[in-house]
């Protein structure tokens, strides 16, 4: 039988993911999203708040959707510059007992 996902985190391994100026809140960390410690750190802290799993997202690009070019993307650094989340994967499992890891991750690399 399988578990049922009842409450899921969703991220990314870059600044600012799905909450565009949070980074001004004075107990925000996502600014430290290419340290390790930021991300075993999360995952205790969703284990502990009964999280069934974390997805953590990937995307290979820029966003060039805004006037039809990347310039807001990167001035703005919406989802830019994002790491690959499958190096995550291994050190986010050691450190939890119950959380389920999802990633996204190209097969053209």
């Amino acid at each position: 039988m399988t578990k049922p996902i009842r409450f899921n985190a969703f991220e990314m391994n870059c600044v600012g993911h799905q909450s565009p100026g949070l980074w001004a809140h004075p107990r925000d960390r996502s600014w430290q999203y290419k340290d390790l410690e930021y991300w075993t750190d999360l995952v205790k802290v969703l284990e502990k708040g009964i999280f069934d799993g974390i997805f953590i997202a990937d995307v290979i690009g820029y966003y060039d959707v805004y006037k039809g070019n990347n310039y807001h993307a990167l001035h703005q650094a919406a989802q830019i510059p994002v790491n690959d989340p499958l190096q995550l994967a291994a050190p986010i499992a050691m450190v939890t007992e119950h959380l389920g890891i999802g990633i996204t991750a190209s097969t053209s690399f």
